[in-house]
């Protein structure tokens, strides 16, 4: 799974492109390009580490749930800045900085 393509299973609006990718340690990442994120959506993204309810074995792409099958709980998550990771949201992540986030997140 290439988590930086912003095609699959993606919110599109005027102001952003968002995908949010569950890993199975109850961690994941927010992934924003457009011009009103802190990065450009081909070299430069806008990430935020996040905390979920949902249980899987396998990394997941959350727009690409079937929403109706899952409890408001399970599908709950928020923003978190896990120490040694970020104390606020990251901007400007090049794709090196990006894959070096992404381990970071799912050894936590």
């Amino acid at each position: 799974m290439n988590l930086l393509d912003l095609t699959p299973e993606c919110v599109k609006t005027a102001m952003f492109t968002q995908r949010i990718v569950l890993f199975p340690n109850g961690y994941g990442l927010s992934i924003i390009s457009g011009p009103f994120a802190y990065g450009d959506g081909v070299n430069t993204f806008e990430i935020a580490v996040i905390k979920h309810n949902f249980s899987c074995d396998n990394d997941v792409d959350y727009f690409g749930l079937d929403f109706s099958k899952f409890s408001k709980e399970e599908l709950k998550f928020h923003i978190v800045y896990p120490e040694g990771i970020c104390n606020d949201v990251l901007s400007y992540v090049n794709r090196d900085e990006f894959d070096s986030i992404v381990d970071k997140v799912k050894s936590l």
